[in-house]
């Protein structure tokens, strides 16, 4: 059976899920029903959501077994500025900022 490609967030959610304790039909049932938590509307939007790229059943093989991580040039720069936040670089992550303001690109982890 072929591997799942999740996005990062998606994993990243799944994961968190799983540290506390959730099993895979728990993580469907939040998911779906979509209480107001940050992970449950992450996964949602991507499995449940029109114009989501996934689907349920994708989250199901995605739960079951094993899945790959694809990471979207949004969260490359949420890392990178990430990076230079943690390092020290405030001038630079500074810049990133102010540079996505004026361009009114919201970018979640950087000015969101």
């Amino acid at each position: 059976m072929e591997r799942v490609v999740l996005p990062k967030s998606v994993a990243n959610a799944i994961e968190d899920m799983r540290k506390h304790g959730f099993t895979n039909f728990n993580i469907m049932r939040q998911a779906q029903e979509a209480v107001a938590n940050e992970n449950y509307l992450t996964i949602r939007r991507w499995a449940f959501d029109v114009g989501g790229d996934g689907s349920p059943d994708l989250l199901m093989q995605a739960l079951v077994n094993e899945y790959d991580v694809i990471s979207t040039p949004e969260d490359d720069v949420a890392e990178l500025y990430s990076y230079y936040v943690r390092n020290g670089y405030d001038f630079t992550a500074k810049a990133i900022r102010a540079a996505f303001d004026l361009y009114g690109v919201s970018i979640k982890g950087v000015n969101s």
